[in-house]
């Protein structure tokens, strides 16, 4: 008793209405709290995902950067080593970088990104400029296609950032992962490895022959194309075990650019690291190269279509479970706030007959009708409580019915008790007279014996 003594106490001194009052709140603040956690949990994944929506949109911007500068870099290589053609393609390519550098400032005003991205991509416009064809001759081929290559680093930092503010890297489901993984990283890569290799390769075939560092170069590039496509390959073999409807959507992509890659390695093969000098022409090999990326530039769309689907239907997954959710809690809130309302009424109700039958007792009515609907200890307690109000009210019925006869046995009584006092005096009357005759009649008795004892003597 000594644990429930200081809640009971604290009860005792509230209301019947506060009681009910301080319980529910008490039970109603663990609830609410709960629930608002659960639905932060989900508003936060619901939120998650659409920075990952507007993160994979803006990559598909910024990674246009990386190959417009990989065309660039190639052409540029190709324009320095004696293909003054490629002078028209280079101010075109120029052009369509500063507009696509606009597209990607756009993207990249989102409230989602921080102004770092933003600092980032300005930085890479500053640079740009200084690898305008105009000052690639002063560069020089080499230090020319080492500042692109660099250049298409930064924009992979840029691409790191926009991936992290995105919260890209924290994709909780493995299909969106491993998609989220192929957009960012694993085809961008093989793509740049194969700009690399297209624009070396081409700067060779178009100079005629090799040496020693760009057949090194070209060497390095070609034997990586295998580790590149064996990644890509076996990340589409991981999904296709789960959700084998991805990689359906684009097998034909996916067949398309490993057919071109292949194509490709085999005229670097065959056409240009075997023979002694170069088989095949700069714009040739460039043209064979851009093929291959242009391939893997359509796997990256189709992936990026399917990544951005999935992310949308994973959103919109969650976003109706947090709409059951709530609306279960809602629910199942307003049903038991409306029970316990209805709990309370009831109680009312039962403690009201039961203060009625109080007062009525108290003003001595005994004829009240006290009715309760309750199915449980209150309910059986009323009944209880009308069921002994019957029982005193035959009671005092059978009483006033005996206090009638009580009271006309008692006017009989007191009418007896008259008459016995009536005879009583009329007795003693008679009584009086007896013994007034009595004495009488022993004092003659005494006088006529004095009178004889007196004659006997004389005699």
């Amino acid at each position: 008793m000594g644990f429930y003594s200081f809640g009971i106490s604290f009860l005792n001194q509230l209301s019947f209405a506060r009681k009910f009052q301080v319980i529910l709140l008490t039970l109603l603040l663990p609830i609410v709290y709960s629930s608002w956690l659960i639905y932060q949990n989900e508003k936060a994944q619901v939120d998650t995902m659409e920075q990952e929506i507007i993160g994979a949109t803006t990559l598909q911007d910024i990674h246009l950067l990386r190959i417009l500068a990989a065309q660039h870099r190639g052409a540029g290589a190709q324009w320095l080593a004696g293909n003054t053609a490629r002078q028209a393609t280079l101010q075109s390519l120029e052009s369509s970088v500063v507009q696509q550098i606009r597209i990607a400032e756009k993207a990249l005003m989102s409230s989602v990104f921080s102004s770092d991205p933003r600092q980032q991509l300005k930085a890479l416009k500053n640079q740009w400029n200084s690898l305008n064809h105009s000052k690639l001759k002063a560069l020089g081929a080499s230090t020319s296609f080492d500042n692109h290559t660099k250049w298409i680093d930064l924009v992979n930092n840029l691409v790191n950032t926009v991936s992290t503010e995105s919260s890209l890297i924290l994709d909780s489901h493995m299909d969106t992962y491993l998609l989220m993984q192929l957009t960012v990283n694993n085809i961008p890569s093989m793509q740049e490895n194969l700009g690399q290799l297209r624009g070396k390769g081409a700067a060779v075939a178009t100079a005629g022959g090799f040496d020693p560092s760009s057949f090194v170069f070209v060497s390095t590039l070609y034997d990586d194309l295998d580790t590149g496509l064996m990644r890509i390959t076996s990340q589409f073999k991981e999904i296709r075990k789960n959700h084998p409807q991805h990689v359906t959507k684009v097998q034909g992509f996916l067949s398309e650019a490993v057919a071109q890659v292949r194509a490709f390695k085999d005229m670097t093969k065959s056409q240009l690291l075997d023979p002694d000098s170069p088989t095949v022409s700069g714009d040739e090999y460039f043209a064979s190269g851009t093929k291959a990326i242009e391939s893997f530039m359509q796997l990256y769309k189709a992936n990026n279509k399917i990544f951005i689907g999935a992310l949308l239907r994973y959103e919109s997954k969650a976003v109706n479970e947090l709409v059951i959710i709530l609306v279960i809690y809602m629910v199942l809130l307003l049903t038991a706030i409306y029970l316990f309302v209805c709990l309370k009424k009831s109680v009312d109700s039962n403690l009201g007959v039961t203060q009625r039958m109080a007062a009525d007792l108290e003003g001595a009515v005994l004829n009240g009708q006290y009715i309760s609907y309750s199915q449980d200890e209150l309910g059986d307690t009323v009944g209880a409580l009308t069921n002994a109000y019957s029982q005193l009210r035959k009671v005092v019925k059978q009483v006033r019915e005996n206090s009638s006869a009580i009271l006309l046995s008692s006017k009989t009584l007191k009418w007896v008790s008259k008459k016995v006092d009536l005879l009583g005096e009329e007795q003693k009357h008679k009584v009086s007279i007896i013994v007034t005759a009595s004495t009488k009649l022993a004092a003659t008795v005494n006088r006529y014996s004095a009178l004889a004892r007196t004659s006997v003597m004389g005699a």
